[in-house]
């Protein structure tokens, strides 16, 4: 069985019993085992945004002229939710016919989005939909054409929308963190989903030259074997700067 240690005063010690770096508490990524990590943690009070700024459910603040632009400026896309209902007419140059001509000063209403002015109910054309779109949901992100694609699929290296638009912008990669490991995609994913059945990396590289346990093996494939004793520890312990093996083998190389 895995060797547990008492944890130092700048860890936090998991419910499963590993020790984590303290600064990785509550920090809304799970890096203990059952997840102990990110329970009971206190949801940060939203800012107080301006009043020309529009507050993401996710707490940033964005310029209230962002909303509904069709393009996600929160970190959550929430300042592109429910605009199906909200969508402005057309500017004066727009090419689609109209039948009746606009009122000089038609009337403003105000509401807790973006302003929005209330027309009377005359012949007014709109363009018509574009088949096989719609709003796009949280979880998805918008192509610069309309379509939507898993936010996951942006800049992996493959074109999913079919205007390539999803792998514009997408700069240097940036590194990953301490206890993740970088994909082949250029994604980060937790060391501790490397090789645990899920494909956590969206091209499934996390799952590849994965080791098995034979029927002579001590240890399992998510495991670090001890060099001298042989005994097992998890492996996320590898190369975390200290030794949980007796004969420090675990540091050994990193």
């Amino acid at each position: 069985s895995p060797q547990i240690r008492p944890c130092t005063a700048d860890e936090f010690s998991c419910l499963s019993g590993e020790c984590i770096t303290r600064e990785f508490f509550c920090d809304r990524r799970p890096d203990c085992r059952d997840m102990s990590d990110e329970l009971d943690c206190e949801e940060p009070e939203p800012p107080e945004c301006a009043q020309q700024e529009f507050a993401c459910d996710s707490g940033e603040c964005v310029p209230r002229a962002l909303r509904c632009n069709g393009h996600p400026d929160c970190g959550d896309a929430s300042d592109e939710d429910g605009c199906e209902l909200e969508r402005p007419l057309l500017p004066a140059s727009s090419p689609w016919p109209s039948t009746a001509r606009l009122p000089a000063t038609p009337s403003p209403i105000t509401t807790r989005r973006a302003p929005v002015t209330k027309l009377p109910p005359v012949g007014v054309s709109r363009p018509p939909l574009v088949p096989g779109l719609r709003p796009c949901q949280k979880e998805e992100a918008t192509c610069s054409n309309g379509q939507c694609i898993r936010r996951d699929f942006l800049c992996d290296g493959e074109r999913d929308c079919t205007d390539g638009s999803d792998e514009l912008h997408c700069g240097t990669p940036s590194p990953c963190e301490p206890n993740e490991f970088r994909c082949r995609n250029g994604h980060c994913a937790l060391t501790l989903w490397r090789c645990d059945g899920d494909n956590d990396c969206a091209d499934g590289s996390d799952e590849l030259d994965c080791p098995t346990k034979g029927p002579g093996d001590t240890c399992g494939p998510d495991q670090f074997v001890c060099l001298s004793s042989h005994t097992c520890i998890p492996a996320s312990y590898q190369c975390d700067e200290e030794a949980d093996c007796q004969d420090r083998s675990d540091e050994i190389g990193c």
